[in-house]
């Protein structure tokens, strides 16, 4: 599955970067096509990093240029170096034209308010990510602090209904409805009858 999203990938943002290059005259095009520039840059970056974790080793005796993750090395290689010479091209001009430069900002602007749903998906994915490793209340716990920090929510009182609102999660997934949820890590270091007791319960 992986690497068929990359191949997908690759292949959409060679198809882009042929229709952006051949439409950068179009000024009033250009504000907005820079911040996918740089949405373009770190996507391809990211993947790009996590290429030798999702992609397997062929036997080694066959040569490396039939490596698996080959290909898609090359690949996503080409889209980081396009999509930081079109940024910065980009950059470049907005430098030289101040007019354009208020555009950028206005687009920039409401670009980050598309993505402020994605900063709370990130605190989520990092909730899911500490269920294996502290359990359901400890990583229930932290991701209600973190939303109530984030929130603007600092004092004790809403600490307090932070602790409250974790043990209300646990009593009404772990407790009442039996919810399965991964074996933490974190009980391992405890004995065997206390590590039972929190599988169990937390």
């Amino acid at each position: 599955m992986l690497p068929n999203i990359y191949s997908k990938y690759s292949l959409g943002s060679s198809l882009f970067f042929k229709y952006t290059i051949m439409n950068t005259k179009d000024s009033s095009k250009q504000p907005a096509l820079g911040v996918i520039y740089g949405f373009f840059f770190i996507v391809s970056a990211v993947l790009l990093i996590l290429i030798p974790t999702a992609t397997d080793t062929g036997p080694v005796e066959q040569g490396w240029w039939t490596q698996p993750a080959l290909m898609p090395s090359i690949a996503i290689s080409v889209m980081v170096l396009s999509a930081a010479y079109l940024f910065g091209q980009h950059i470049y001009k907005l430098r030289r034209n101040r007019e354009l430069n208020v555009e950028n900002r206005l687009v920039r602007n409401e670009v980050f308010e598309w993505f402020k749903p994605l900063e709370y998906f990130i605190y989520y994915c990092f909730y899911i990510w500490l269920l294996s490793i502290v359990g359901y209340f400890l990583s229930s716990l932290i991701f209600i602090v973190i939303l109530c920090l984030r929130t603007g929510l600092r004092n004790a009182k809403w600490m307090f209904v932070a602790l409250m609102s974790a043990f209300a999660l646990v009593a009404l997934f772990r407790w009442g409805l039996k919810i399965w949820v991964p074996v933490a890590d974190l009980y391992d270091l405890f004995p065997k009858n206390i590590r039972i007791f929190l599988m169990r319960n937390f």
